[in-house]
This record gives structure tokens, C-alpha cells and sequence, in this order.
């Protein structure tokens, strides 16, 4: 620092700069106080010790939509960086490049025209820099900012663009700011979420120079989808990370000087009355979905003793069991999560039971070997299995390994008929009703996927056992007139368990 400092010739603006060199708090409030109107908080510090921590070269910092961020990092930060020489090449990345040059293009304007900048750093000089084999538009939209300690180079990418491969001169990116990165039109898509995971970790990440310490990545988002990258780095353990919502959990502001308490409840109150709180929960909270109007409730699942259930004869031989499988569903199955359940159906009591699950990556084999080790452990008499265009090579395999062993299961073809999002949120109804028991022993994946649902960083589990519904109309299994005693008398009993004699596959149309 002090080195960057002798090139200051007037000893006063010496001093006026140097807290700048190394807070970014320090830039925005001494070089650029026209851009900060409102004080900073404790939690706009909070960020600002992670941006300017150089032990952290790989930062994620999920706030609050309209908490300044952005300002922070692009007119903090990067500005600092630009000024003082400290980066040679500076990467700023946004959804669009439409928007990345935008926030660039005004950082541009403040640093040439701000008359603290000017006085203390003379005129900045800015420059196109043509990339090699780039043609000459592409170029029009980067530029090089000279000032008195040294030249940087800034380039405004979109989601997917080309970054690996550029070099200002001799450099790599040292710098790689990753603003707003994922739009909530399409992190739905589980194919985009994927495509873009793999452009990150890729293209963007193995751009810095691998063999120079002197370089840092910063990812600020909000949090869209718990499968999403910010959700990702969020829990990575070589990210160092940050949450922070200017909402208490309970509608009170953190930040009064933002935004006051009663803007704040006026705002959810808008959003409660436009039934779009899962908006206001993922902008402003930080959290993908809303727990106040969730389709899914913790106070929904009910429980019963698998143990319990086994040693009570009358209900346990009441219990119809069915083995749904929801396999991966690309021909890369190994790189997908399958899931196979067992649900079961007791008409005469009107309940449903999720007795057990697998889930996870697996190979076709294995999937053929637990659903069959389970349609045995169980005494189920069905094998639904998801077929789609993808994925019908499952079908003769599995028969055939299923015949080999000397089982005669009846497999169901069920082929999906609405998205996935429809067909998991088709449970709601059953468990508002309080008709679905878990086994609480092997729910609790079932239970993340629903209780996050439609943002869930999973949904094979709540898929598979969503597909029980369907089954049960294929099978036309319907609930009994429910008595005071479901089971009635001895004799009763063993008219239900004739009925229950019947040939195994009788009853299960096939789609």
C-alpha cells in the first residue's frame, strides 16, 4: 500500500486516500458519497468485510432484494480495484449482457466524471480493447480504465457467455463479480439449473489463473430455488458465505433507515393479498418459498409405528402395498436421482402409508434389485414404474430380471400426464386431510422435498410417491364408508380378508 501511495505527488490527498486502498466502505463514502445517500448498517458492513477480505477468495453473499448490494460491490469494491491498480482484469457477470453493460457503462460515467475522482486521481482515461479473433462490436462494450497506478481491463458477460480464453495482454481474470445470476423464469427448469452449474464451475471458475494466488470470486444473488447456485455455495464449505435479510422473521426491519417496520409489513400485506408472498419470502427473506402459505406444512404429516403396524395382524393384512419407482429420467442414469417407494392403501380404515424409500444415484441393476427387494420385504403384489420416451428401456430389463428370480409382480406402466410441479402438488389435498401416515423412520427426505416444494433442491422422493395416486385410480382402490370400528368383528374381518384373497393381479387396469 504504501508503495501505491508514493505515486500520490500531494501529501494531503495522500492521507485523503489511503483508508480507500483497503475498504471499500472507505471508496464509497470518500470517493463516491453522491452514490451512498443512505448511512450504512451493521449488515451492509457485513458485506463489505467479505468483498474486501483477501484471505476469501471465493465469497457468496445472499441479501435482501434492494439492500444495495450491487452498489456496494460494483461502485465498492470493483472501483477500488479499478483506482488503485489492485486488479488487472475485471470480470462483472449478470443475467444479461444487456445488464452487464449498463452497470459497467455507469461505473464508467462515475469514475470520469466524479469531481472527488478527478481531484484526486487526475482524468481517468477509458479505451475500447479488442480481444483477439472478437469481432469489433463485441469489443465496443469493453474498455480499459488508466489511472495513476495502473491500467485494468473491464468486460460485462451475460449467463453463458465466453469468459475462459479471453486474456488482457498477459492476464486472466483476477477479479469475477457474479451479480443477479439466476432469473426466476427459468430456475424452474431443472436442464437450465444444470447447463448453468456446468458453465460456472467450467468456463467461469477455471478462467482465474490457477496458479496465481491473486485472484477472487464473488457471487450476490438472492436465494430462487434451493437448488439453485446460490443455494449451492451457500453450503460449500470452500465458499466463504453470508445471508442477510433486512427482515427479522417476523416483518420487523432490520435496517429502519432503508426501510421502516411499517413500510416493511405494508409490503407483505400487499403481497399476502396478491397471494404472491413466496415472492416477498425469496426477494426479501432470503428463503425460496413462503412458510406462511406453503402448500406443504410440517403440522400436516402424521406418524405411525411401522413396528406397530407389522405386529398388529388385523391391520397389518388390511394393508394393500404397492412399490412405485420414479427413475432418473435422462439415459445418464447414473448422473440423476432414481427413487423407489413403497405406499401402502388400507381402504377399510381410510389411510395411506409411505413405508419406505430409496433414493439416490443408481445404476439400472441396482434399481431393479432394491425395488424387487422391496416388493418382497413388503408383500407388494404392484410395481409401478415412470415410463417416458427416455427411459421405456427399463421396463423389459426389469421383467426380466424380475422374472429370473421367480417373482410374478404385476408392473404398471404409468406415464407421466402433467408436470412434475402438478403432480406432487395433487398430495396436497390428502394431507390436508390428514389421510397420509409417514413412517417417520425413512420420511424425512419426503418430508424436505415437500416442505420445500415447488423450490425443493430434490423432488425424486415426492415425485415417486406422488405417482401412488394415479396408481390407486388405475386400480380403482377407493375408501369404504368409515366406521367407529373400521375392522368391525372377527367374523368380519375374515369376510374382508376372502375379499382380499382374490387372484393377485385382479383389479389393476394397466394405462
Amino acid at each position: 500500500m504504501e508503495a501505491l501511495l508514493e505515486k500520490t505527488e500531494e501529501p494531503q490527498i495522500t492521507d485523503f486516500l489511503r483508508p480507500c486502498v483497503t475498504s471499500s466502505e472507505a471508496t464509497a463514502k470518500i470517493l463516491l458519497p453522491e452514490h451512498f445517500e443512505v448511512p450504512f448498517s451493521d449488515l451492509h458492513r457485513r458485506i463489505m468485510r467479505l468483498i474486501d477480505d483477501d484471505s476469501a477468495r471465493k465469497v457468496a453473499i445472499c441479501a435482501s432484494r434492494g439492500f444495495g448490494k450491487t452498489s456496494i460491490v460494483v461502485k465498492g469494491l470493483i472501483a477500488r480495484s479499478i483506482l488503485f491498480g489492485l486488479r488487472n482484469y475485471v470480470v462483472y457477470v449478470t443475467t444479461t449482457e444487456t445488464n452487464a453493460v449498463m452497470w459497467t457503462e455507469n461505473l464508467k460515467r462515475a469514475l470520469i466524471s466524479d469531481e472527488i475522482i478527478r481531484k484526486a486521481f487526475g482524468n481517468i482515461k477509458t479505451s475500447a480493447y479488442k480481444f483477439a479473433g472478437m469481432e469489433e462490436s463485441f469489443s465496443k462494450k469493453h474498455w480499459v480504465a488508466n489511472t495513476p497506478y495502473g491500467q485494468t481491463c473491464i468486460l460485462p458477460r451475460g449467463d453463458g457467455q465466453q469468459i475462459r480464453g479471453l486474456c488482457f495482454g498477459h492476464y486472466r481474470p483476477d477479479l469475477i463479480v457474479i451479480d443477479d445470476l439466476e432469473d426466476t423464469e427459468t430456475i424452474e427448469n431443472e436442464d437450465i439449473r444444470r447447463k448453468r452449474k456446468i458453465w460456472f464451475y467450467g468456463d467461469l471458475m477455471k478462467a482465474v489463473d490457477r496458479f496465481s494466488h491473486n485472484w477472487k470470486l464473488v457471487y450476490i444473488d438472492t436465494l430462487k430455488h434451493q437448488d439453485g447456485l446460490m443455494a449451492e455455495l451457500l453450503e460449500s464449505s470452500s465458499w466463504k458465505s453470508d445471508t442477510i435479510s433486512i427482515d427479522d422473521g417476523s416483518h420487523h426491519s432490520l435496517v429502519p433507515n432503508l426501510v421502516s417496520t411499517e413500510d416493511l409489513q405494508t409490503e407483505v400485506a400487499e403481497h399476502r393479498e396478491n397471494k404472491t408472498l413466496d415472492v416477498y419470502y425469496r426477494e426479501i427473506m432470503c428463503l425460496p418459498i413462503s412458510t406462511e402459505d406453503a402448500v406443504f406444512r410440517q403440522e400436516y404429516f402424521k406418524y405411525y409405528d411401522e413396528a406397530e403396524l407389522k405386529s398388529d395382524r388385523k391391520r397389518s393384512e388390511a394393508v394393500e402395498n404397492v412399490i412405485l419407482l420414479d427413475p432418473a429420467s435422462t439415459t445418464k442414469v447414473h448422473s440423476d436421482d432414481s427413487a423407489i417407494v413403497c405406499a401402502g392403501v388400507d381402504i377399510v380404515a381410510n389411510k395411506y402409508y409411505f413405508r419406505d424409500c430409496v433414493s439416490g444415484k443408481m445404476h439400472p441393476d441396482e434399481i431393479y434389485d432394491e425395488a424387487l427387494k422391496m416388493a418382497e420385504r413388503f408383500g407388494a403384489r404392484v410395481i409401478g414404474i415412470e415410463v417416458t420416451a427416455l427411459n421405456e428401456f427399463l421396463i423389459h430389463p426389469f421383467k426380466n430380471e424380475m422374472l429370473r428370480r421367480g417373482r410374478g409382480y404385476q408392473v404398471v406402466e404409468l406415464r407421466p400426464r402433467a408436470k412434475k410441479s402438478l403432480r406432487i402438488a395433487a398430495l396436497a389435498p390428502y394431507y390436508r386431510l390428514g389421510q397420509i401416515y409417514h413412517n417417520q423412520g425413512v420420511s424425512g427426505q419426503l418430508e424436505a422435498q415437500l416442505m420445500g416444494f415447488p423450490r425443493a433442491k430434490r423432488d425424486d422422493v415426492a415425485d415417486a410417491f406422488a405417482y401412488f395416486i394415479e396408481l390407486l385410480e388405475l386400480g380403482e382402490r377407493y375408501f369404504l364408508n368409515n366406521a367407529k370400528d373400521p375392522y368391525g368383528s372377527e367374523e368380519e374381518f375374515r369376510e374382508l380378508e376372502e375379499l382380499d384373497s382374490e387372484p393377485a393381479l385382479a383389479g389393476w387396469r394397466m394405462c
